[in-house]
């Protein structure tokens, strides 16, 4: 996946969170705002920070680790150099 598409998931995810924690908050007061210790958008927030963030704090570790283990794992399948290869190749004929 490109990185574009999880940081829409990702938007999305909040998104949701959002309308859901805020939705309940508002539900569990019976519909008055004034009973609820913040307003409904605060507890939205909340749940929406609590969605997101911990997903892009792993993206962000992934994007940045991930070229070295790449780079590490393509170099491991090559031979050390190119001359070890032909002189195996030499010695099978």
């Amino acid at each position: 996946m490109s990185t574009s598409v999880l940081l829409l998931c990702l938007v999305v995810l909040g998104a949701v969170a959002f309308v859901a924690a805020r939705g309940r908050a508002t539900a569990l007061a019976g519909g008055k705002s004034s009973a609820l210790h913040s307003r409904p958008g605060y507890y939205g927030a909340y749940a929406a920070i609590w969605a997101v963030l911990p997903a892009l704090l792993v993206l962000c570790a992934w994007l940045i680790i991930s070229p070295s283990i790449i780079e590490s794992s393509v170099r491991g399948g090559f031979p050390e150099s190119p001359t070890e290869k032909e002189l195996s190749e030499i010695s099978q004929l």
